[in-house]
């Protein structure tokens, strides 16, 4: 595999470095903020894109050209992964706090109800002075997700999400 196009998400869109003869950046994308990217490993030249509108934007040609693949209510896509296990299936997190996934490539998205039930326990282990929980899937509901990562102190938390890959920040 050779990796000679950088992509970066900015407040204002996307940019594409390209090593290909001369360097060269251009925006492939603007007047879209984008919060994270996610490359597909199951299809090595797309790669998908979450925005502040709630956008899932996908490139088809590693990042040459960018098309609206569906919305999540209008909520802000702060991270986003693709399955290496499942074609066409995404996993988002947004704000306000919720996981969504899709099965179709981000056209349309349905919730993860196990996040729900998550947020209500960490706010119960919050008020006994937890300072770190994890929650790990059992494989019926959630599959291929990246695992959440919670820390709290005395009721006021901050949450990250992480790769299944020795802590690679996602989100």
């Amino acid at each position: 595999m050779i990796l000679d196009v950088i992509l970066a998400a900015t407040r204002d869109g996307i940019a594409r470095g390209s090593l290909d003869g001369e360097p060269a950046v251009e925006r492939v994308v603007a007047e879209t903020r984008v919060h994270c990217l996610a490359a597909d490993p199951l299809e090595p030249s797309v790669v998908y894109a979450g925005t502040e509108a709630g956008d899932v934007l996908c490139s088809p040609d590693r990042g040459r050209t960018w098309d609206c693949a569906g919305r999540i209510a209008r909520r802000p896509i702060r991270s986003l992964a693709a399955s290496p296990h499942e074609r066409g299936v995404l996993y988002a997190g947004v704000r306000p706090a919720a996981h969504f996934r899709s099965h179709d490539g981000g056209a349309s998205w349905s919730e993860l109800p196990a996040f729900r039930r998550k947020q209500a326990l960490e706010h119960e282990l919050s008020r006994v002075g937890v300072l770190h929980a994890l929650m790990v899937p059992n494989g019926s509901e959630v599959r291929n997700t990246a695992a959440q990562a919670v820390s709290a102190q005395a009721g006021a938390g901050s949450k990250r999400s992480f790769s299944r890959r020795c802590g690679t920040r996602v989100g």
